[in-house]
C-alpha cells in the first residue's frame, strides 16, 4: 500500500474518533441567553382598590341557622360573611309563618352573623300570596328595614325586582324608598339576565333602568346557569362591564333553584356550578362588586356543614354554607412562594456574578387550601430605576415576557391557565443581570387576594439580590 494511502485512511480514522461523544466527558452548562428591555422610561401603575362583599342568607330557615348549636358546623362562613341577605318573600314569612316573633327572629340572626350588615331585596309585585294580609308594597318595605334596623342591623343595600320603564315614576318612587328609609343605602336594578340574549345593550329599557339606582343586581337561578338559557352568562358578563362603564356596581347573585332544567340537580350540583359561575366572571374580565347567596329553590339541599375534612384537608361541602365557604376563601386566600424549590420565609437571598445572567425560579403554589382554586394578582414591588440591574419576569410553561403586567401595570392576574390548584402551581422565571458595582436590590412579591378583593394583600416573600 502507497505511503499516501495509508496517510489518508489515518486522517479519516482521526476524524472519525473526534465526532464520537466520550461518555466520561462532563458537558458545560449552556449559558441562558435573554434579552433585557430597557424600562427606564416606564411608571408604576396601581390597581383600584377593590373589597369583594358577600351576603348570604337562607329563606325560612332562620332557626337553624340561629341555633347556637349549629354554630361550629358554619364558624368560617359566620365569621367572614359582610352579612345577611333576605327578600321580601322571606321577611313576610318570618312575620307570618313564625312560630317565634319577627323581631326575635331578627335579633338572633343579628348576634349569629358576624358582619353586622344586611341586603334587602324588594320587588314591585304588589302580592306575596293571595291571603288577607298577602300584600306587599311601602308599607311591607318600612317594615322590613325597621325589623332589620331594630336588630341592630345596617342595611347598606337594597334592590327592586320587576320594575318597568312604562311604570317608571313609581319604580323611582320605590326605589327611593328603600333607598332612604331609615337611613342612607344604596339601591339596584334587579334584572334576569337569561332575559337579555347575551347582552344587556340589546335591551333598550334594560339599559335605562340601569341608570336608576347605583348599580345592577342579577337574580341568579343556576339552573338557567347551567343550561345556558338564552345566553344568560354572556349577559352577566356584559352587565358588570356595562356598569363599570356607566360609573356603577354589580351584584351577582348564586341561587341554588334548578329553575326546571334537566340534568341540574341542586343537590349534586350547586357548588360545581357556582364555581363555574364565578370562575368564569373571573375568565370574562367581570368579577362584580357584590356576590349574594340567596338559598331559594334549594329543593332538599343540606344547609350544613361547610366544609369537609379540617386543615389542609378541609374541602367545600355541597351545601348552603359550603358554597359561601368555598367563594369566601377563593375571594382572600393566598399563594405560598417557593424561591428555588425552597420555601420563602420571610426573605430569600440570591447572589448573582457581575455580567452573567441568573435565572431564578419562583413557583407560587396553594398549600393552605388546597381544595380552593386561587386567582389572586401578582406584584413585584422594587425600584425600577435602580441602576446596574437587568429583570426580566417570564412564564416558565411558554416562556412568555409578563415583565410588564407583573412590574408595570398593577399585578399579573392568575386567571384561566394561571389560575393556582394544588395540582397546578404557577412557576415564574426571573432573569436578572447586574453590573459591576450594582448596589443590592429587593424585590417584594405581593399578593392580593382576588383582581375583585385588591384591598387583601400582603407581601408573600422578598428576594434579595446582590453582585457576589
Amino acid at each position: 500500500m502507497k505511503r499516501s494511502t495509508l496517510a489518508c485512511i489515518f486522517i479519516i480514522l482521526a476524524a472519525c474518533a473526534c465526532g464520537k461523544k466520550d461518555p466520561e466527558a462532563k458537558e458545560t452548562p449552556q449559558k441562558e441567553q435573554v434579552t433585557f428591555e430597557d424600562h427606564s422610561g416606564k411608571t408604576v401603575k396601581t390597581l383600584k382598590e377593590r373589597k369583594a362583599l358577600v351576603y348570604w342568607g337562607w329563606d325560612t330557615r332562620w332557626h337553624e341557622i340561629t341555633d347556637k348549636a349549629n354554630r361550629d358546623k358554619w364558624n368560617y362562613v359566620r365569621e367572614n360573611l359582610t352579612g345577611f341577605y333576605t327578600n321580601f318573600i322571606d321577611m313576610w314569612c318570618m312575620v307570618y309563618q313564625n312560630p317565634k316573633s319577627a323581631a326575635e327572629t331578627c335579633k338572633a340572626l343579628y348576634e349569629t352573623f358576624e358582619g353586622k350588615s344586611a341586603f334587602f331585596e324588594a320587588t314591585m309585585e304588589t302580592r306575596v300570596n293571595d291571603s288577607e294580609v298577602g300584600y306587599n308594597n311601602e308599607e311591607t318595605d318600612r317594615r322590613t328595614i325597621d325589623l332589620l334596623t331594630d336588630a341592630g342591623f345596617s342595611v347598606d343595600y337594597a334592590s327592586v325586582n320587576y320594575m318597568t320603564v312604562a311604570n317608571a315614576a313609581y319604580c323611582k318612587e320605590r326605589m327611593k324608598l328603600v333607598a332612604t328609609y331609615r337611613g342612607n343605602r344604596k339601591c339596584y336594578y334587579l334584572c334576569g339576565p337569561w332575559c337579555f340574549g347575551g347582552d344587556i345593550s340589546k335591551d333598550k329599557d334594560a339599559m335605562e333602568m340601569c341608570t336608576w339606582g347605583d348599580g345592577t343586581q342579577t337574580d341568579g337561578p343556576l339552573g338557567f346557569w347551567f343550561s345556558n338559557q338564552n345566553k344568560m352568562r354572556e349577559t352577566s358578563y356584559s352587565i358588570v362591564k356595562h356598569m363599570w362603564k356607566i360609573g356603577k356596581e354589580t351584584a351577582i347573585m348564586l341561587a341554588p333553584y334548578h329553575a326546571g332544567v334537566a340534568g341540574y340537580k341542586s343537590r349534586n350540583d350547586f357548588l360545581k356550578v357556582s364555581k363555574d359561575c364565578v370562575l368564569g366572571h373571573e375568565d370574562a374580565g367581570a368579577m362584580p362588586e357584590l356576590w349574594t347567596l340567596w338559598m331559594y329553590g334549594a329543593d332538599g339541599m343540606d344547609l350544613f356543614p361547610e366544609c369537609t375534612g379540617t386543615g389542609f384537608t378541609a374541602a367545600p361541602a355541597c351545601t348552603g354554607t359550603g358554597v359561601a365557604w368555598w367563594l369566601l376563601k377563593h375571594l382572600s386566600e393566598f399563594p405560598t412562594l417557593n424561591c428555588e424549590g425552597k420555601a420563602v420565609s420571610g426573605q430569600a437571598s440570591v447572589g448573582v456574578k457581575a455580567g452573567e445572567t441568573t435565572k431564578i425560579t419562583l413557583t407560587f403554589s396553594n398549600s393552605n387550601c388546597p381544595s380552593v382554586e386561587l386567582a389572586p394578582v401578582l406584584r413585584a414591588v422594587m425600584d425600577t430605576k435602580a441602576k446596574g440591574w437587568h429583570y426580566k419576569f417570564v412564564r416558565h410553561s411558554n416562556d412568555s415576557d409578563v415583565t410588564n403586567d407583573i412590574v408595570f401595570n398593577g399585578g399579573l392576574e392568575c386567571k384561566g391557565k394561571l389560575r393556582i390548584m394544588q395540582t397546578a402551581p404557577l412557576t415564574i422565571d426571573l432573569y436578572v443581570k447586574a453590573d459591576e458595582g450594582a448596589a443590592p436590590l429587593s424585590i417584594d412579591i405581593e399578593a392580593m387576594s382576588n383582581i375583585s378583593n385588591t384591598v387583601n394583600r400582603k407581601v408573600v416573600g422578598t428576594i434579595s439580590l446582590s453582585v457576589q
